[in-house]
Parts: C-alpha cells; sequence; structure tokens
C-alpha cells in the first residue's frame, strides 16, 4: 500500500470514528439523525407528597394531568434553556418547580415558555423558542380514580386459572368485623377474602396499600398505559403458607 492510500485509510477511519461517536450508536451520514430536536417546552407532570410516608415511598411517580393526593412537581424536559412557568397568579424560572394548594373539582393551565439558542444546522426555522400549555384537574375525591371497579383476569402463574377482584375506593364502604376504617376494600385479591386497607395512597391511575387481613399483602395496583381498563396488580403476603412471594394479576374491567 502506497503513501497516499494509508492517507486515505486513515482518514475514512477517522471520519468513521467521528460519526459513530457522535451518537453514541450506529453510524449515520448526516449528524442531524442521532436525536437532536427543536427546542421545545414539553413537560411532565406528577404527584408526590401526601402521606403516609410507608406508602409514598412505594408509589412511582408517572405523568398525568389529573391531581389526587398531594403536590404537583412540573419538570421541563429542555436542558439547560431559560424557563418560565405561569401557574395561577405565579411567574417562575426554574426546570423543576413543586405547587400545592389547587382548587378541588377545577381544571387550572400550566403554561411552560422555553428559550434557549436553536440548532439552525439541523433545524434553520427554529427560533429557540416554544411555549406549552397543559390543563391540570384536581380530583373532588378517590372515587374519581380510573381503578375503582370489578377486574376479571388470572395470576400470570396460572393463567387459565381466571377470576374476579374487586376494587371499592368510593364510598359507602361495607362494614366488615375485625377490620379497621378505611376508604379501600379490596376483595377476592386472596381468594374468597376481603380486606380494608390499612395504610394507602390513592391516585388516579395507581393505588399502593397493604392490608392487616388476608395474610396482610402489600399490594401495588396500575392501570395500563395503553388501556385504563386494564389492570396490573403486584402484591405480596407478609404472612401465610405464601409469605413473601411475589404475585401478578392482569385483568380487565367488566
Amino acid at each position: 500500500m502506497n503513501n497516499m492510500k494509508i492517507i486515505n485509510f486513515l482518514v475514512s477511519i477517522s471520519v468513521f470514528v467521528f460519526i459513530l461517536n457522535s451518537c453514541g450508536k450506529d453510524p449515520v451520514e448526516n449528524p442531524c439523525e442521532c436525536g437532536q430536536k427543536p427546542v421545545t417546552a414539553n413537560f411532565t407532570v406528577t404527584e408526590t407528597s401526601g402521606f403516609p410516608q410507608s406508602m409514598i415511598q412505594r408509589f412511582e411517580p408517572y405523568d398525568t394531568d389529573t391531581l389526587m393526593f398531594g403536590d404537583a412537581v412540573f419538570t421541563a424536559l429542555e436542558e439547560n434553556a431559560n424557563y418560565k412557568w405561569l401557574i395561577g397568579i405565579e411567574t417562575l424560572n426554574d426546570k423543576i418547580v413543586e405547587r400545592s394548594g389547587f382548587p378541588l373539582g377545577e381544571t387550572v393551565p400550566i403554561t411552560l415558555i422555553v428559550e434557549k439558542e436553536p440548532d439552525n444546522d439541523c433545524f434553520p426555522n427554529d427560533d429557540g423558542k416554544d411555549t406549552l400549555t397543559r390543563f391540570l384537574y384536581k380530583a373532588e375525591s378517590s372515587c374519581e380514580s380510573l381503578i375503582h371497579g370489578n377486574y376479571r383476569g388470572a395470576l400470570t402463574s396460572n393463567p387459565q386459572d381466571t377470576f374476579t377482584i374487586s376494587i371499592d375506593n368510593c364510598a359507602p364502604y361495607p362494614d366488615i368485623n375485625g377490620q379497621p376504617s378505611g376508604s379501600l376494600v379490596i376483595s377476592n385479591l386472596k381468594r374468597d377474602c376481603i380486606f380494608k386497607a390499612f395504610e394507602f395512597v390513592i391516585s388516579h391511575k395507581q393505588i399502593v396499600c397493604w392490608g392487616i387481613l388476608c395474610d396482610s399483602p402489600i399490594v401495588k395496583i396500575y392501570v395500563s398505559d395503553t388501556n385504563n381498563d386494564d389492570i396490573e396488580i403486584k402484591f405480596m403476603y407478609q404472612t401465610g403458607d405464601d409469605k413473601d412471594k411475589e404475585f401478578i394479576f392482569k385483568g380487565t374491567k367488566k
């Protein structure tokens, strides 16, 4: 191989390595295909705070437009920008802000304005400014949780054995002897057993709780991301023959 061929070979390898490293994955010819995006004011809304602390620690925040039990945390997705939040009469300028005290049963506009130096090499029409308004609703009671209802399904460990689980988080609640008063009742999670949750957190699309009867299950219930009628329940008993063994129930609202 002569000197010119060696130089051309080394230049080709250098360009290949540069493109590969620019995306951190498979090589591409156009650097603008490496995931760059125009400046955006997109943001998430999650729910936090609340009590009891033992259940809050088990709760997994998710993006929502319905607030039920705690404070709202607003997080801008654009990094290293100038932020301007318009929430009620307040103007705030942090990337992440937390607010509470929203009026029950009302919908409140939440606006974010973002400004940042745009990438005009990839997006020549981007002016570096974007505005987004989302609407946050504060539920009046736990009855507005999507989870309330009866679900037909099965444990993933035994999908042929179908049965119905009832989740009741809307008053009036049944009087169950020997169980504390509470605003969450789950029936048939353990077959033919009904319990009132001793501690719980009820949100629009997720519930975490534990009961003192029915082998004291610790329970986490999720609504599907794609269908509000589908749920997944993960639970583990704290007593009994199945102590410390995790079960997963998947069901659809009847």
